[in-house]
């Protein structure tokens, strides 16, 4: 059983070297040896071990940069070569083809979901959202006295009426229904 280590942000080399003390040879990617140099040592038979499958897709540098398309890329090479993927912490192995299906679609998920807990954080998920917009006491007086006014016929004749820069969901917010009955 030969072990495979990409060293990543999520999943640091110290663990998996870890859970990979079972195997005889262990291969660590750098900038020098990269996944093809790894592959192209590959024999029929031999059995590649990975904590999990998304390890063998390399991280989404920039935008043009396809992970599931490099894990596709990854399995097929590997099975090309004669060999199979085994999965440590499942321990799932794609010689079975139902094994090997999930462990796709886990590693799939893995990639998109880290994809957007990343994308979230650049965002500013973290952040408390748009502050409120505020408005002049006397403004919102306006637009209460506009709001509760019976001589509008509609909800949308009062919001018409009312200070510019209110929307109807502001109204309702703020001082809930008119009392028009629509």
């Amino acid at each position: 059983m030969r072990g495979y280590i990409r060293p990543l942000k999520r999943l640091p080399e110290d663990r998996q070297r870890k859970a990979l003390a079972v195997c005889g040879v262990v291969y660590v990617e750098s900038k020098t040896e990269t996944l093809a140099d790894f592959i192209a040592t590959l024999r029929k038979g031999d059995v590649v071990a990975v904590v999990w499958m998304h390890v063998l897709a390399a991280p989404r540098t920039t935008y043009k940069d396809k992970p599931r398309d490099a894990l596709w890329t990854a399995i097929e090479q590997i099975e090309t070569r004669g060999a199979s993927i085994f999965e440590l912490e499942t321990g799932r192995s794609s010689s079975l083809k139902s094994e090997r299906d999930g462990m796709i679609r886990d590693a799939i998920e893995h990639l998109t979901s880290a994809g957007r807990a990343a994308a979230g954080k650049r965002n500013g998920a973290k952040s408390k959202g748009r502050p409120a917009k505020v408005f002049e006491p006397e403004i919102v007086e306006r637009a209460r006295v506009a709001w509760f006014d019976l001589r509008h016929a509609k909800n949308e004749d009062a919001v018409t009426a009312g200070p510019k820069g209110w929307s109807m969901s502001r109204y309702y917010k703020q001082f809930g229904p008119s009392g028009r009955g629509n």
